[in-house]
């Protein structure tokens, strides 16, 4: 196991990217400064005046061709996402059209989203809540059945811990670190307001929709809907039906929008694959 698994590991499950972001800089910049008074021990002041100049640099470096925050993270958007559903189109819908209107990853902080464009189709991608216990689930709920949308259609992510059986009473106590047990055989029936897909489609206005809350595993870290690389993810990502219209996933495709917050790149090569194989172009 690496260091950097171990500090995951240690790290609480719902942990936030600021509380990751957080620790893996003091841990860093402890290193670094106690490499910095053995290099002046060994060396002298001057030596490690120029370390510490080629270091700084390199960091205003990084931050200057990956944007602000560490490891060219930022965090503005997490912060602002009224501003950001404010700029999307609210022109009339058009007759014949099904309007379909996406959201994810909003951790229990439903309730801070203001101004949701109304749609047909609401779709939420997975980690409606943070911790997986049955009360986010029921506030999740109570506010999917106040939105005007026609059809909400949910699947679950990595967070949505409780949904997720098998892991979940292997892990609940310790590793998910939950002061009472949360019965994964009700959470579902707790989705009233929605469409719930795990691996299986809807049909809404002759449109196919197929969800899966699958996600490749994060190193060092316990979760919901994992399927590891390799030929459990091809097994798993083969079974897309072939008449489908509309995928959602949790877990992105390799290099679109699966960048972490250190950096890496974590989305699944086999999904890329298998949606490219699919996906036809046109002249119009």
């Amino acid at each position: 196991m690496t260091l950097m698994d171990q500090v995951l590991k240690r790290l609480p499950h719902d942990a936030s990217p600021e509380q990751i972001i957080t620790t893996i800089v003091r841990s860093l910049a402890s290193l670094l400064l106690l490499g910095l008074i053995l290099l002046r021990q060994l060396y002298g002041s001057v030596a490690a005046g120029l370390v510490s100049v080629l270091l700084l640099a390199l960091g205003v470096y990084w931050v200057h061709f990956n944007g602000v925050g560490v490891l060219g993270w930022n965090g503005h958007w997490l912060r602002n996402s009224d501003e950001i559903i404010r700029s999307l189109s609210s022109d009339p819908q058009q007759k014949g059209t099904l309007r379909v209107v996406c959201i994810s990853d909003t951790h229990g902080k439903h309730r801070n989203i203001k101004n949701i464009p109304d749609g047909d189709v609401l779709l939420h991608c997975g980690d409606f809540t943070n911790r997986g216990t049955h009360n986010e689930i029921r506030d999740f709920n109570d506010w999917l059945g106040a939105l005007p949308h026609r059809h909400k259609v949910v699947i679950a992510g990595n967070h949505d811990l409780c949904m997720d059986a098998a892991e979940y009473d292997l892990h609940w106590d310790k590793e998910f670190r939950h002061k009472e047990y949360n019965d994964p055989s009700v959470s579902r029936a707790l989705l009233s307001n929605c469409t719930y897909l795990e691996n299986r489609s809807v049909v809404i206005d002759g449109i196919k929709i197929y969800g899966s809350p699958m996600t490749p595993p994060i190193p060092g870290r316990i979760a919901a809907f994992n399927v590891a690389r390799g030929f459990a993810d091809q097994q798993h990502w083969a079974k897309i039906p072939a008449d489908v219209d509309v995928l959602v996933t949790h877990g992105p495709p390799h290099g679109i929008l699966d960048k972490t917050v250190t950096g890496l790149h974590v989305g699944s090569e086999t999904l890329l694959k298998e949606t490219m194989s699919r996906i036809y172009f046109s002249r119009v």
